[in-house]
């Protein structure tokens, strides 16, 4: 398995503060459950996960197949990880990415923030292959940083309501479309709850005044 160079190789990164969770219970949400945290990729398609059981762990690996919406490039790869100082590094046996780096450190003294690291291997001389390694550049990364960041918020503030913290553990599972199609559905019952109990507390005072 080729080693990635750290140093050297292009990289592309996402750091989004959790302000509500210290780095030991970040690295713990993070580590616990590695096909959520990549099932929450919005634009990740995740069409097979073999993995070891239990969390991230020097050692763990899994063989994953799937289709990246963001750049439409069919994935199938093996990733191995190793333990970071400050984290894990999954590190892909094919493919023009070599490594994903998931960190946390402390944030201004108030809770952590999570680091995504995406490392490439070197471009090639080409110019016909740099273009086409270009337009394989994941642009996901961002808004993957972002739903991540939404999940621990939702998580940490109605994860003690089962039906909550179900609905919350359910959703990564699903392919990006469904996923986008039932949070719509979700929203769109909450909003109409909501118009309900408007409607019916203004009925209510009507009727007693």
């Amino acid at each position: 398995m080729n080693q990635p160079n750290r140093q050297t190789e292009p990289r592309n990164w996402v750091t989004v503060s959790i302000p509500w969770l210290t780095p030991t219970e970040l690295a713990q949400v993070i580590g616990n459950h590695p096909r959520r945290l990549f099932g929450l990729n919005p634009t990740l398609r995740l069409d097979h996960w073999e993995a070891d059981p239990g969390p991230l762990h020097p050692g763990w690996h899994t063989q994953m197949h799937g289709f990246n919406e963001s750049n439409n490039q069919n994935i199938t790869c093996r990733l191995a990880c190793s333990q970071l100082p400050d984290g894990w590094l999954l590190t892909y046996d094919s493919g023009w990415k070599a490594s994903l780096e998931i960190t946390w450190q402390e944030h201004n003294q108030q809770g952590a923030a999570l680091t995504l690291t995406e490392r490439y291997h070197p471009l090639p001389d080409q110019p016909e292959e740099q273009t086409a390694r270009a337009q394989a550049i994941d642009p996901s990364l961002i808004p993957w940083g972002r739903t991540i960041r939404r999940y621990l918020f939702w998580r940490t503030r109605l994860g003690w309501i089962p039906f909550c913290r179900w609905y919350l553990e359910w959703l990564p599972d699903l392919k990006p479309t469904t996923r986008r199609i039932v949070r719509l559905l979700v929203w769109s019952g909450v909003i109409e709850l909501l118009v309900l109990i408007l409607l019916l507390g203004g009925m209510r005072l009507g009727g007693m005044g």
